[in-house]
């Protein structure tokens, strides 16, 4: 894994906490009929997190609507955005895993999702990725 440290970056990371998902709302499409299909999330109140609608035609049966909706919720966990103005690494993609140090001098774990480079004689650029507390 790649680490982005103070040694790499201009300022340190901004660090923002986004909502988990509570429920997902999937439609089924089994043939001319659409059905509805609610997904909880339970680890967490209601009062604090976000609903999410999925309406794609290739979901077709219960155990595919299962796997996505359990995909979505699993992910949702990682709700740390981080926004970080560094040296950058063209090697690096996005959904490429980094590890961010942050001002607690913490080593946090998180994924690519934005990239941008800037090129002015030397590289730099914003790196924004999703990572757990």
């Amino acid at each position: 894994m790649r680490n982005i440290d103070f040694d790499n970056m201009y300022e340190e990371p901004e660090i923002t906490l986004d909502k988990s998902i509570y429920s997902v709302t999937i439609n089924l499409y089994q043939g001319e009929e659409t059905f509805q299909k609610v997904y909880i999330n339970s680890e967490i109140d209601g009062n604090y997190g976000d609903s999410f609608s999925i309406d794609n035609p290739l979901i077709k049966t219960e155990e595919m609507a299962d796997l996505v909706a359990e995909w979505i919720i699993r992910e949702s966990v990682y709700n740390v955005l981080y926004k970080v103005n560094w040296r950058q690494n063209p090697a690096l993609e996005c959904t490429d895993v980094v590890i961010i140090e942050d001002g607690e001098n913490a080593m946090k774990q998180s994924r690519i999702y934005k990239q941008e480079f800037n090129y002015e004689g030397y590289l730099s650029g914003i790196t924004e990725s999703r990572g757990g507390i």
